[in-house]
């Protein structure tokens, strides 16, 4: 593999400065350029067709998911390494969704930087230990808000699992220490919960969603 070549991108001098005076210390890295302000960096970007361009959020005159938006759209040669001062959600998530292919908070280091500039020119995806964090949790949430099972109380998952290894109303009661009434109700609202209409819906639903075990069921059956 030939030498990685570099743009650097950032409104400040010192920083362009002291991470070019770093990086060039790497044989297989060659700082091409540097740029100052957003519409600079693109067509700059454009003009040298560096292999990476390092992006301080922090850019003048545009934003850096527009400055990432509009180099990505006009060339997917060029890989895109974020530098932001905060790992926020919404901005990570916005910025992985145009295409960038690493993103690094400034609070992380050189080596850091360094290890994402190898990452990338091999052709990986590169998250700080930070950022990869942040999108895991920010996923399950998702996940977790998404799913019709963050719907149901402790009680009502509780039941539905005993329902789907085959207890019956009356045994449900004994073990939870409730009526059959109140087992019967709470069935009832799982189903409008779940949007399922029958016992077995129930069943075959919790096995899906791995609250019973499936050779539980294979046994029962």
């Amino acid at each position: 593999m030939g030498q990685t070549r570099l743009l650097i991108a950032s409104i400040h001098r010192l920083f362009r400065d002291s991470l070019a005076h770093a990086l060039n210390g790497e044989p297989d890295i060659d700082i091409i350029g540097e740029a100052d302000s957003g519409p600079s960096a693109i067509e700059t970007a454009l003009s040298l067709k560096p292999d990476i361009v390092i992006l301080d959020t922090r850019i003048s005159d545009l934003n850096g998911i527009e400055v990432a938006r509009q180099i990505i759209s006009q060339t997917s040669a060029i890989k895109i390494i974020v530098l932001s001062e905060a790992a926020v959600p919404h901005y990570i998530q916005r910025m992985i969704n145009l295409g960038v292919a690493g993103y690094l908070t400034k609070s992380c280091s050189l080596k850091e930087i360094k290890k994402a500039v190898h990452s990338v020119a091999a052709g990986d995806v590169h998250l700080s230990p930070e950022v990869a964090g942040i999108m895991v949790k920010t996923i399950s949430v998702k996940r977790s808000q998404g799913s019709p099972l963050s719907l149901l109380s402790r009680r009502e998952r509780e039941i539905l699992q005993l329902i789907a290894e085959g207890y019956r109303p009356g045994d449900i009661a004994k073990k939870l220490y409730i009526s059959p009434k109140t087992v019967q109700i709470h069935q009832s609202n799982l189903k409008k919960k779940l949007n399922l209409t029958t016992t077995a819906g129930l069943t075959k639903y919790a096995v899906s969603k791995g609250i019973t075990p499936l050779d539980f069921i294979e046994k029962k059956f």
